[in-house]
């Protein structure tokens, strides 16, 4: 939920807000990542992307 939050202030505009059609900066979804913590193991993080 925060990264789709640093998404919107970085992009100036909120996910499905109209303002964002034809603009340069747009949002492509998301994707998940596995992250190896050497205290937890493995972990999936998403990202948008």
């Amino acid at each position: 939920m925060a990264l789709g939050e640093e998404m919107t202030d970085h992009l100036g505009y909120a996910k499905h807000d109209p303002a964002g059609t034809g603009a340069e900066n747009i949002r492509n979804g998301n994707r998940t990542k596995t992250v190896i913590s050497g205290n937890t193991g493995p972990g999936s993080v998403t990202t948008t992307v």
